[in-house]
């Protein structure tokens, strides 16, 4: 009661000056305006940064990567898949289809002119640097292959080469390679400055043309596959113009159902109002308003929006959307008594304790901040500062509107001859229903098992069940749109390359001393180990010192490496290319290995999440092996723990929501039993609603994590509003059965709730229809959200309420001593 007189006397305030707080609303929303003009916000859309720990190993795992190159920059990749158009007959081994594909490779590398810089040409060969020759040797082993090949290594004379990495899709006799559908050949080089990631993007574009010219071709044996971050990037740019094109008919939408809803509310009470048109504008308006004074605020504290942020309309016009309606309802169902400031303090003392307990889940969110993820503790701080200005334009902006598109003079009580032939003519059969309704939920025994088995069998096992498939992935093509033709290159890596040969690269930062039998079998102990995890390629290990014992012929009962050799070896033109893959220095004449490489191959990787399992126990065995500092890499380490991490996302930051969420609703019901069933509501709906998702097929990725910070918000709007009503009912109720209770708190909140939680839902309501498929997950969480929270909010939590005995959802905090009716009586008339 203390709560509901201080928001008596706010509202008493506003509505003695509604003028005032509207233009001082509209001045905060134009000032946010012309700083977010003056300063735009930054905004990251990459995922390579923010979306990790600081202490995450790829961070480590990137730079060395970076540094044992030589420093020169981020790493770009680029791959050139080719498959025979005679998918019968046709051969990546044979020489016609192969050398036609290392044609065309050798013409975009060097053919290619990029820009021009007074008279010379830039072409890649410019940037690829050491990595120039990166497949030539799969050209030498082809063309000496004059007997075959084996895979994945091949016998040249006297001399291995391995070629796991550039033939899939084979055909094998035995070990001998006899045919593949499918060839690879990369490229690699590092941007170290903006004008060559601008000539490398523009590279990207001029080898899509040639692709698409070479596959033009009729009379070429080949079809070519680009596979590129320019071409993703265009793709992924191209799936978002759907989505929000989705996103704008669902803000359509919404406006429409909202416009309908305010009808129903004025018909239910029986008001005449014609401007619920403006008022369904201010009502969409609102939220747009808190999202750019928030994002205002947050340039202000020096904060960056990323590529997530596009889950924050949806939590923007549900609770706004939400907290209209429930205060509309209270505005219209209330007849004139004396004047706006008083009508707006009854109207504030009756609503705006349970908006502000929906409201409270922003101190949660803003809490989020400590999590140590950047990227997800700024959007968790967005998100909760959203929140607070949707709070603070519906106390100062929104009610102002109101009081002007529903004068309180068309709230005057109705004559006694018009009141029988309209109001209560209209009311009394919603009342009869709602009565019936009330009285089956509160003495039906019947009811009470059917809604106990519902939630079992329909709720509780779905979410058990769920709760075993949740798991984190990501699979780039449900970035793209449907009809991408980037998928194919993304299906040749993910569906191809990675299950039959992934590479992890081993930078060994301290190499052991090679000519010390102690030191050099410890190193092969872990080698060993390595080579001897599930999945690993036979005869697939990659480094210098097997090449090494195959030129000085040496014996495998030999302990150790003869050194004095080492320079012979380097320089031979056969072993050269090795210089890429180990950095050495001479003292005197002794050599000593400083920094070095070994590649591992793996098959039977799937996804992205059987990338994080190998690297894992990559990393677990280079940890055991700790002298030797050996860092595991794969392109990918970034993305790997970003998935393994993410999972902790949806611990924390729901767990701050809940639980600020909880201390406000204890504080403000004022009765622990209906608290903590408002409370139980929420937890379940989010639990629920993530886990039943995930078992109808949701993986955890960033953008199903970010939507999940918005379902534990959803999650806590649905049972908040009726179990206050049930608590705020007149005490001369208390004495009767829990039947009329509940019916008085279902005529205050039952068409608000109902109406709001589906309006707030259509937003994202026809991204259900979108040919990107995360998105398309993100409408299916939601619409699980809608499903769960409209049965507690409707069914289960009066179901719960009812089923309390009397004793402990009184006025008092833990129980309350029952009265007598007529002492009841007299202190209610008193």
């Amino acid at each position: 009661m203390l709560f509901s007189k201080t928001f008596g006397r706010l509202g008493s305030i506003i509505g003695s000056r509604p003028l005032t707080f509207f233009i001082a609303s509209l001045v905060v929303f134009a000032l946010s305006t012309v700083l977010l003009l003056i300063l735009p916000p930054k905004v990251r859309l990459s995922f390579d940064n923010g979306y990790t720990t600081p202490d995450a190993p790829s961070i480590r795992e990137l730079q060395t990567q970076v540094d044992f190159f030589g420093n020169r920059g981020k790493p770009w990749y680029m791959a050139l898949f080719a498959e025979p158009r005679d998918q019968e007959k046709g051969s990546m081994i044979e020489s016609n289809e192969f050398d036609e594909f290392k044609v065309f490779y050798r013409n975009i590398k060097k053919n290619i002119v990029i820009r021009t810089e007074g008279d010379r040409n830039i072409t890649y060969m410019d940037y690829c640097a050491n990595t120039c020759e990166l497949n030539d040797q799969v050209f030498k082993t082809v063309a000496l292959a004059w007997f075959g090949m084996q895979w994945p290594e091949t016998s040249i004379f006297m001399y291995k080469s391995n070629i796991g990495k550039y033939f899939f899709l084979r055909e094998m006799r035995g070990n001998d390679l006899v045919r593949s559908r499918l060839s690879a050949l990369y490229f690699l080089s590092f941007i170290n400055g903006s004008q060559a990631a601008d000539d490398l993007r523009t590279y990207e574009a001029k080898v899509a043309d040639w692709v698409a010219e070479h596959n033009a071709n009729s009379t070429k044996l080949t079809t070519i596959t680009q596979h590129s971050a320019r071409g993703m990037e265009m793709e992924i740019g191209r799936g978002m113009k759907f989505v929000v094109a989705k996103l704008l008919g669902g803000v359509v939408l919404t406006a429409f159902i909202t416009l309908l809803s305010f009808v129903l509310l004025n018909k239910i009470h029986g008001r005449n109002s014609k401007r619920v048109a403006f008022l369904t504008l201010a009502v969409n308006i609102l939220p747009l308003m808190a999202l750019i004074s928030a994002m205002a605020l947050c340039t202000l504290l020096g904060l960056h929006a990323n590529t997530l942020t596009v889950v924050a309309p949806t939590l923007a016009y549900a609770i706004g959307i939400d907290g209209a309606l429930i205060l509309y309802n209270c505005w219209v169902s209330k007849h004139k008594s004396g004047s706006v400031k008083d009508h707006m303090a009854k109207v504030f003392s009756s609503t705006f304790p349970s908006l502000t307990i929906v409201s409270s889940t922003a101190i949660g969110l803003l809490a989020g901040s400590l999590f140590p993820i950047e990227e997800f503790a700024g959007l968790s701080v967005y998100l909760g500062i959203t929140i607070l200005l949707i709070y603070v334009y519906q106390i100062f902006f929104l009610s102002t509107v109101i009081t002007w598109c529903s004068p309180i003079d068309t709230h005057s009580p109705l004559s006694q001859e018009a009141s029988r032939s309209t109001k209560t003519l209209r009311q009394q059969g919603f009342n009869d229903v709602l009565g019936r309704y009330a009285r089956c939920v509160s003495s039906s025994a019947w009811l009470k098992i059917f809604g106990a088995s519902l939630f079992c069998l329909c709720l509780a096992l779905p979410t058990y069940i769920g709760s075993t498939k949740v798991h984190s992935n990501i699979d780039y093509r449900e970035l793209l749109p449907a009809d991408s033709p980037s998928a194919k290159g993304v299906h040749f890596m993910s569906d191809v390359v990675w299950p039959e040969f992934f590479n992890v690269l081993f930078f060994i930062e301290r190499p052991p001393t090679f000519d010390d039998p102690s030191s050099y079998g410890r190193f092969k102990q872990m080698i060993s180990e390595i080579e001897s995890l599930p999945g690993t390629v036979n005869n697939s290990g990659m480094m210098w010192i097997n090449d090494f014992k195959r030129f000085t012929d040496m014996k495998e009962s030999d302990t150790a490496l003869n050194m004095k050799l080492f320079k012979e070896f380097i320089t031979h033109d056969v072993y050269k290319a090795w210089n890429s893959g180990v950095r050495y220095r001479m003292d005197d004449d002794h050599v000593v290995i400083t920094r070095m490489l070994y590649i591992a191959a793996f098959e039977n990787v799937r996804s992205m999440m059987d990338k994080a399992i190998v690297l894992t126990k990559c990393r677990q065995i280079a940890a055991k092996y700790n002298e030797f500092d050996a860092v595991p890499f794969d392109t990918e380490v970034g993305m790997v723990d970003v998935i393994l991490q993410i999972p902790y996302v949806t611990y924390f930051i729901p767990l701050l929501v809940l639980t600020a969420y909880a201390i406000v609703s204890v504080a403000l019901i004022g009765n622990l039993a209906i608290s903590f069933v408002a409370i139980g509501s929420a937890m379940m709906v989010f639990l629920e609603s993530y886990c039943i998702s995930s078992l109808i097929g949701m993986i955890l990725n960033p953008f199903s994590t970010a939507f999940l910070i918005v379902v534990s918000v959803f999650a806590t709007k649905f049972s908040t509003h009726i179990c206050y009503a049930f608590h705020q009912v007149p005490e001369v109720e208390y004495q009767n059965d829990n039947s009329s209770r509940l019916t008085q708190a279902l005529q205050r909140v039952l068409i608000p709730v109902a109406v709001s939680t589906i309006a707030g839902s259509m937003m994202f309501l026809p991204v259900l229809f979108t040919n990107v498929a995360v998105f398309r997950w993100l409408s299916v969480l939601n619409l699980c959200c809608l499903i769960v929270g409209v049965l507690h909010s409707l069914f289960l939590t009066p179901l719960v309420l009812t089923w309390i005995p009397k004793i402990f959802t009184g006025r008092q905090f833990l129980c309350t001593t029952s009265k007598k009716p007529d002492d009841v009586v007299m202190k209610s008339i008193s």
